[in-house]
């Protein structure tokens, strides 16, 4: 049965540590969740979007949040690709510039740190 969607449909959403890209528990678990969903649907694209809480970058690998928000998505992709994932799967980071939270706050700037994974139908 072919997936027949017209629009992009967001299937995950996973969050960071500060200046971090590894994934923890709850983060593998919610991509855990969508794999099967992903096979499914063959010949979408995965999209997988980084974003960073917008606090200055101090130390580590990345010299910016452009790069720690890149990391992010990749390290989802890659992750993902270990499942079994065999769609096309493009990465992007958007840095700090789509926040979803406030920034100034804890509470906003942790729920900024994250990655979403989208599928993107096959245009006839």
């Amino acid at each position: 049965k072919k997936w027949r969607a017209t629009r992009p449909q967001r299937v995950a959403r996973v969050h960071f540590a500060s200046g971090r890209t590894g994934l923890n528990a709850a983060a593998k678990k919610a991509l855990d969740d969508i794999v099967a969903q992903i096979n499914e649907r063959g010949d979408a694209t995965v999209v997988v979007a980084g974003h960073a809480d917008g606090n200055p970058v101090l130390s580590g690998s990345y010299r910016s949040n452009w790069d720690l928000s890149q990391a992010r998505a990749e390290s989802v992709a890659k992750y993902l690709k270990q499942k079994g994932v065999s769609n096309n799967i493009e990465t992007v980071g958007h840095g700090h510039t789509r926040p979803i939270g406030p920034t100034n706050t804890k509470a906003g700037r942790d729920i900024n740190r994250r990655a979403s994974v989208t599928l993107r139908p096959v245009r006839p």
